[in-house]
């Protein structure tokens, strides 16, 4: 089963559509071996519609997944805006959540950001060989900026990771990586991203053509 992950609050869900339908109509199978977990603190009555509709007009696997007070106060002291992004909010700070809100026996998924437009079969990007790495990413395209702001060798895009959830869950990243946000926030320019680029650093595998059939907007 291939899994696949998309995290926002109701400002996101009109984007959501497009991303999801991107990712469907380019999915190389039937879909019934794909399984989409929309991870989000509300459901209205409008996008729950939606998501029904996506269920009956695709063989693939929609599931949606609340979030509890408890998981909402992990995220408590986290910075959510900065000088360089004002537009976020505390959703952007999800997927860190994910190791620990989904089944114990999801090992592995592909987290998207809910404005990503997916190109082709987003398959061979799940399948990649990571190497022990507990994340794999593609570099930002302010990477040069950013690795020297940060003394990094690179600087990485959050918004499609490629996640192994069994190594996170193993080595409590986290409870790890939420510690280090909240100690350093006042050193990130771009809240979650630089949290897990400065966190993870060189642990990061760097994919170049798997992720060549995603394109975010810049």
């Amino acid at each position: 089963m291939i899994h696949i992950a998309c995290c926002f609050d109701k400002n996101y869900q009109q984007h959501f559509g497009a991303s999801l339908t991107s990712l469907l109509l380019n999915f190389g199978d039937d879909g019934t071996d794909l399984t989409i977990h929309v991870v989000t603190d509300e459901v209205d009555t409008a996008f729950g519609q939606k998501l029904n509709w996506f269920k009956r007009r695709f063989r693939a696997h929609v599931e949606v997944r609340l979030l509890k007070s408890e998981d909402l106060r992990e995220l408590v002291g986290l910075r959510t805006q900065t000088a360089m992004v004002s537009h976020t909010t505390p959703a952007t700070w999800f997927r860190l959540l994910l190791p620990n809100i989904l089944p114990a026996d999801i090992e592995r998924l592909i987290y998207l950001d809910p404005d990503t437009i997916v190109l082709s079969d987003i398959s061979e990007l799940f399948h990649t060989d990571m190497q022990s790495a507990p994340l794999a990413a593609v570099v930002d395209y302010n990477n040069t900026r950013m690795s020297a702001m940060y003394e990094l060798k690179n600087y990485v895009n959050s918004g499609v990771l490629l996640m192994d959830l069994q190594e996170w869950r193993d080595k409590d990243y986290v409870a790890l990586c939420l510690e280090h946000a909240r100690r350093t926030r006042d050193e990130h320019l771009f809240t979650d991203q630089c949290a897990i680029n400065t966190f993870f650093a060189e642990r990061i595998l760097l994919t170049g053509e798997e992720v060549e059939s995603i394109r975010r907007p810049q």
